[in-house]
């Protein structure tokens, strides 16, 4: 059962979207304060939290100072937003097709409040063969590399290429492949997103043409970012309301019989189900594609690690929570810790790719990092003692090591089939169907 202030705080959030406004009881403005700046959402729980009377009578200088971080968090974002439609026009100038992910059109579904929706990074897809000119007018527009230079020699087996502007304003992700290579879950990712370029549409914002993923491929995009973020350390509150939004938004422009056999075959049909529960619990009508499993677990799970999981002890290493939550004995937790594949480490070490004889330099430098540094050993032995916490949550989503098959097998059972249109569709329209941030 969630406690008072968490209540209060989604009833506050639920105000803020436009979702009706709900009575708090026995407010406490700091804590609720304290876990909006942890979801990355300080301005729009200030929009939501001015239009109540009780949030007049709190501490006037913290009240002040939430405002001052909402006003500094919105100019931010707008010197960002600015930043990113420059770029972007230079690069549809230079006869590029980059396609822009999540980010500005996430926030551009907030209406008046899109920049009380913060993005840190955005996101572009260039295909392989666009990386190299991609590249060039970054460069002249003062754009630095941030990923290993020889990611420019193999672009088509990475998931992203980094990049920081000159300004220090907003790093960018470009994605030469929607999911990365090297496993068959993400060749699977891939083979959904096969096609999306060639479907694209076309997004206006403050007058400049973007162009966008088609409404069901960028859903399924969206919630496969949201599981892949809650499998590494937690998800927050900030995604959840994102993918809502965006079903508000274009629900009756979504194939959501393509959505439930994709959500099926790539990911967990019950984490959908409960993310939706919580929309729900925000004031929003979204589809029922499958039975909730637990998602006041979920909730606090959501409440409890912040944005991405920010707040969790040790979350400086991400796959550390997902490995040794997914491995929970001590000798195959230090096995897939210190020495992954090729395919898990190529991202960050292209220097990899084909040349799979320095996969040991790699084990060694990786050993290096988490046992023996002094910052990172006390982060990996943190996040060790979170993630053992969060197996059998990964487990209930059937998200543990070994559990995805059978559990996603199991949700043939657990399909919401009150739609007579779905009635013995379900088991056999299965087609295959990823990204970080």
């Amino acid at each position: 059962m969630l406690s008072l202030q968490s209540n209060n705080f989604i009833s506050v959030l639920r105000t803020a979207c436009g979702n009706s406004k709900q009575p708090l009881y026995q407010p406490d403005w700091s804590a609720m304060a304290q876990v909006a700046r942890a979801q990355s959402l300080t301005a729009l729980f200030h929009e939501g939290a001015r239009q109540y009377d009780e949030f007049v009578s709190w501490d006037a200088p913290e009240r002040q100072q939430l405002q001052a971080e909402t006003m500094a968090c919105v100019v931010g974002q707008m010197q960002r937003t600015q930043r990113f439609l420059g770029l972007y026009q230079k690069l549809l100038t230079a006869g590029l097709r980059p396609i822009v992910l999540k980010g500005i059109l996430c926030r551009v579904l907030y209406g008046p409040l899109a920049d009380y929706r913060p993005s840190c990074d955005e996101d572009l897809y260039v295909p392989p063969e666009q990386i190299a000119a991609a590249h060039e007018v970054l460069q002249q527009n003062d754009w630095q590399m941030t990923s290993h230079p020889e990611s420019l020699a193999v672009p088509e087996t990475l998931q992203v290429i980094g990049y920081e502007d000159g300004q220090g304003i907003l790093p960018l992700e470009v994605h030469p492949t929607w999911a990365g290579t090297g496993s068959p879950r993400q060749d699977a990712e891939n083979a959904c997103f096969a096609a999306a370029d060639e479907r694209a549409v076309v997004v206006e914002v403050e007058g400049i043409p973007l162009l966008s993923l088609e409404p069901t491929d960028h859903y399924l995009y969206l919630f496969l970012h949201l599981a892949k973020h809650f499998e590494l350390a937690g998800v927050g509150l900030r995604q959840i309301i994102d993918l809502a939004q965006f079903q508000r938004a274009y629900d009756d422009q979504i194939d959501w019989r393509r959505v439930r056999r994709e959500i099926r075959e790539l990911s967990s049909p019950s984490l959908h189900a409960d993310a939706m529960q919580i929309a729900r619990l925000l004031g929003f009508e979204v589809q029922e594609l499958f039975r909730p499993v637990d998602s006041d677990r979920l909730l606090d799970d959501c409440l409890t690690g912040g944005v991405f999981g920010f707040a969790r002890e040790g979350h400086g290493r991400g796959a550390i929570l997902s490995i040794a939550a997914r491995y929970p004995t001590k000798a195959s937790r230090l096995r897939r810790l210190v020495a992954p594949s090729v395919s898990q480490l190529q991202d960050g070490r292209p220097w990899l790719v084909g040349r799979p004889w320095l996969l040991p330099v790699a084990w060694a430098q990786r050993a290096g990092r988490l046992m023996f540094d002094g910052k990172w050993s006390r982060i990996t032995a943190g996040a060790l003692k979170e993630a053992h916490q969060r197996l059998e949550l990964l487990r209930r989503y059937g998200l543990a090591a070994g559990e995805q098959a059978a559990h996603r097998s199991a949700q043939g059972g657990g399909t919401i089939t009150n739609d007579p249109s779905e009635q013995g569709h379900d088991q056999h329209d299965q087609t295959p169907g990823g990204a970080t941030s």
